[in-house]
């Protein structure tokens, strides 16, 4: 489904339950390994000129956190998603996940980087094409540019029931949000939320 909202907007979540779990199943790892809040230290991203590298960050920023922050304060609280369904107050296991943080920062910045808004990158590979190398199996995800703030961005999600849905969803606890900035593009501030649950060959 396309978009047709002007900045700042949100695109169609990843909710798609037959897409979104497909048998990619990733490797078994450690709880503390996945956990960390690290990662590479450079992706590749396609230019219309030719390759261009861009450091990536090694570390989540203080506002993606905030944005954790304020996103686990709203499942602890209980909201009600445009659609009409309640989640009740949800104080249960909901932790930052390295591994989709990860996925989240390469999407962001493939965006800004080439100028497009999108779960498909220009070349047509899907989230899950995407979040392969990652070691990500089942998940979901929600994008919007056009806001720098995690406070803001995270009001625009509220505010379509797709995307809502997957902030509430109890059976989601680990969870991955990134922010890139690219000056040069269109929307400008991007963002990507990923969630998961805990996989069943996790040890």
């Amino acid at each position: 489904r396309a978009a047709a909202l002007v900045p700042p907007f949100v695109a169609p979540p990843m909710v798609d339950t037959a897409a979104a779990t497909r048998s990619r199943r990733p490797p078994a790892m450690s709880r503390a390994g996945a956990r960390q809040v690290s990662g590479s230290a450079t992706t590749m991203q396609a230019m219309a000129g030719g390759e261009v590298a861009l450091e990536s960050r090694g570390t989540a920023t203080a506002e993606e956190l905030e944005g954790f922050r304020l996103l686990k304060e709203l499942r602890a609280a209980g909201f009600t998603c445009p659609g009409g369904t309640y989640f009740e107050p949800n104080s249960g296991e909901f932790e930052f996940d390295c591994s989709l943080w990860r996925g989240g920062l390469d999407h962001s910045e493939d965006m800004g980087a080439r100028n497009y808004f999108s779960h498909k990158t220009p070349e047509g590979l899907d989230p899950f094409d995407r979040s392969e190398p990652h070691g990500l199996g089942t998940f979901y995800e929600n994008i919007a540019a056009g806001v720098e703030s995690a406070e803001g961005t995270l009001e625009q999600w509220k505010t379509s029931d797709g995307h809502c849905t997957n902030m509430m969803s109890p059976t989601h606890n680990r969870f991955g949000v990134a922010y890139a900035y690219a000056g040069g593009s269109t929307y400008k501030h991007y963002w990507t939320q990923m969630f998961a649950t805990d996989f069943d060959d996790v040890s």
